[in-house]
């Protein structure tokens, strides 16, 4: 794990994640859905982390010229870098971003599907 010290006191900071990059499209086998993997790192050299971020786009969603979802439409037309944004503030960020006509969740490992 990467840590920094923070200078004025003696608490310990995650580094945060950087984008590094869209790696390409993607759709999962059996799913009305598709959209974009990117990647996040953090720290460097041997000891950097790499985390893949899969941006999924529901089919109604990516068929439709009007969402109600605002973070839908903004995933859309920036090919999931807006989603990736704004997790990659997390400590912890997902492995899954779905975004419908209904809004965007978060998954992680644990959460059913």
């Amino acid at each position: 794990m990467h840590w920094l010290r923070a200078a004025a006191s003696a608490t310990l900071i995650r580094m945060p994640w950087q984008i590094a990059g869209q790696v390409g499209t993607h759709a999962e086998p059996g799913t009305d859905a598709s959209g974009w993997v990117w990647e996040l790192q953090r720290g460097e050299g041997d000891t950097s982390e790499v985390r893949r971020v899969f941006v999924e786009v529901s089919g109604p969603a990516l068929a439709s010229s009007n969402l109600p979802s605002t973070r839908t439409m903004e995933a859309i037309k920036s090919e999931g870098r807006s989603e990736v944004e704004r997790v990659a503030a997390l400590d912890d960020p997902p492995r899954v971003i779905k975004c419908s006509t209904d809004g965007v969740r978060d998954v992680y490992p644990d959460d059913a599907q």
